[in-house]
C-alpha cells in the first residue's frame, strides 16, 4: 500500500510542478481520467499496472 501512496504523491507533485490536471495525468498513466482519484479513495490497483504507470511517470519526470 505504501507504494501506491508514494505513486499518488509523486503524481500530485508532477501535476503541480508541470501545471497538468490530475485527470489528464491519470489518463496518460492509467488510461482513465478518474483512476488517480479512485486510488486516493482506496480502490486497488494491480501490481503490473502500478509498475507500468510508475515507469511512465518516471520517464515524464525525467523529461520535465
Amino acid at each position: 500500500m505504501a507504494d501506491v501512496a508514494q505513486f499518488i504523491a509523486r503524481a500530485h507533485a508532477y501535476c503541480k510542478s508541470q501545471k497538468v490536471a490530475q485527470s489528464t495525468l491519470s489518463r496518460k498513466l492509467l488510461g482513465n481520467g478518474l483512476r488517480l482519484a479512485e486510488l486516493e479513495a482506496g480502490k486497488s490497483l494491480r501490481v503490473d499496472t502500478l509498475v507500468r504507470a510508475e515507469g511512465l511517470l518516471r520517464d515524464m519526470e525525467r523529461a520535465a
